[in-house]
């Protein structure tokens, strides 16, 4: 079981995810909540890095797959973790709040949004 500095295993990661993930409130990018970012067969990495990097703006994020599989990367290097996994397709990534999210899905297409307080 692997354990990140702030404590959470993958299982604690991935719950904390797809509790708060419900509560978001999603980006419009002016043709619904979902960015195309491929040609909908995949995903273009580098626009959905930047996709990414704009978004958080944090050195370290979640990358949440499934219960077994979440877990701390670096920002930048999200991308690498996900090609080494070649049966994922889908994944969320957060940051340690849980609180801003992206959600990718393998047909070229992303979402990111956040959890409004107040």
């Amino acid at each position: 079981m692997t354990i990140n500095y702030f404590g959470l295993d993958t299982k604690s990661i991935y719950i904390a995810c797809e509790h708060s993930v419900g509560r978001v409130e999603w980006e419009n990018s002016g043709e619904g909540e979902w960015y195309y970012i491929g040609d909908g067969n995949r995903l273009d990495g580098d626009r959905l890095l930047d996709f990414v990097n704009q978004f958080f703006g944090e050195e370290e994020i979640y990358l949440v797959v499934n219960r077994r599989v979440s877990f701390l990367v670096l920002a930048h290097d999200f991308l690498k973790q996900v090609s080494e996994m070649p049966n994922v397709t889908n994944y969320k990534l957060c940051d340690f709040q849980f609180k801003k999210f992206v959600q990718v899905s393998h047909v070229g297409v992303a979402r990111r949004g956040q959890i409004r307080t107040g």
